[in-house]
């Protein structure tokens, strides 16, 4: 019951139903790790954290379990942690594209660019019409100083996402980078097009034209 309430995105009834089913079965990993998914979507990540490290301690190879862990720290901006909790989940399940893809949003916040280029490659070998995966590889490769390789993912994120006004913004700063200023204005007027109210989106338009003038 309470998982089709988490699945339904009702979760405050799913919190309460599975807080019910781990107070009456005790050793009950897949309630604990469920309701700790419900916390997190609850945005009470640091509940969260006790659920997913109570199914984890009753069922240690449990990788969703591990997963929601690293997701929670994560939220809490402990990426070195969240780090830890991706790479046991992936030495049990290497084939799965997300957590390659969380590692590396991981690696990427704590600054270890080449580490997070490795699993965002690692996330596309596997999914390779990832948009998100391809975006934060581009975000990844622009901080390398590789603007030209972040060009070409921030591209095929736009012909995943079209409307993604954060996408078209960073190939705006892309080009830019590459001193292709007339493609670099068009892209930031198209960004700015599907956020017209956004300053920063604004401000960087207009600092792209006073540079042909």
């Amino acid at each position: 019951l309470g998982d089709g309430y988490l699945q339904a995105k009702e979760f405050p009834e799913s919190i309460r139903q599975l807080s019910k089913a781990v107070t009456l079965r005790g050793q009950f990993p897949a309630a604990h790790c469920k309701l700790g998914m419900a916390l997190l979507e609850d945005g009470r990540p640091d509940e969260a954290i006790d659920e997913f490290a109570e199914a984890a301690n009753m069922q240690p190879d449990y990788v969703d379990a591990l997963a929601g862990w690293g997701n929670a720290l994560l939220k809490l901006g402990r990426a070195e942690e969240a780090a830890g909790k991706y790479t046991s989940a992936l030495r049990l399940a290497p084939e799965v594209g997300d957590l390659h893809y969380n590692l590396g949003n991981a690696w990427l916040k704590l600054g270890r660019l080449h580490e997070a280029e490795k699993e965002y490659r690692a996330t596309l070998a596997i999914s390779p019409m990832s948009a998100a995966a391809h975006h934060n590889l581009g975000l990844t490769l622009l901080e390398l100083g590789r603007p030209r390789e972040a060009a070409a993912q921030f591209s095929a994120t736009i012909q995943q996402l079209p409307n993604s006004a954060v996408a078209h913004a960073n190939l705006s700063r892309a080009l830019a980078e590459l001193s292709q200023t007339v493609e670099a204005i068009a892209e930031a007027e198209r960004s700015l097009s599907l956020e017209p109210d956004n300053p920063e989106l604004l401000a960087m338009l207009s600092h792209l034209k006073m540079g042909i003038k």
